[in-house]
C-alpha cells in the first residue's frame, strides 16, 4: 500500500495537484506520508490528526524516518455540546 501511495503521490505532484490518502486503521498511512515527504525533501509539513495518542505515534514515526527532525506539536481538543 505504501509503495503504491508514494508512486501515485509522485504522479500527482508532477501534475501540480493535491492528494488525500484514505485507508483503514493500521495500514501504514503515517509511514507512507513520512516516506513521501522525505522523498521530496520536505523541510516543513503539517500533519493533522484528531487524537493526541495518534499525534504522539505519528511523531515517533516521523522521527524514525527523518533522523534530524525539529518538531512543533500542537494539540487542541474541542468539545461540542449537542
Amino acid at each position: 500500500m505504501q509503495r503504491s501511495f508514494i508512486e501515485n503521490f509522485e504522479k500527482l505532484r508532477n501534475q501540480d495537484n493535491k492528494g488525500l490518502l484514505i485507508s483503514a486503521t493500521g495500514t501504514g498511512k503515517t509511514f507512507a506520508a513520512a516516506f513521501a515527504m522525505k522523498s521530496i525533501g520536505a523541510k516543513r509539513l503539517l500533519f493533522i490528526v484528531h487524537r493526541e495518542q495518534i499525534a504522539r505515534q505519528a511523531l515517533e514515526t516521523f522521527k524514525t524516518i527523518f533522523l534530524e527532525l525539529v518538531v512543533a506539536m500542537v494539540y487542541l481538543q474541542v468539545k461540542r455540546k449537542i
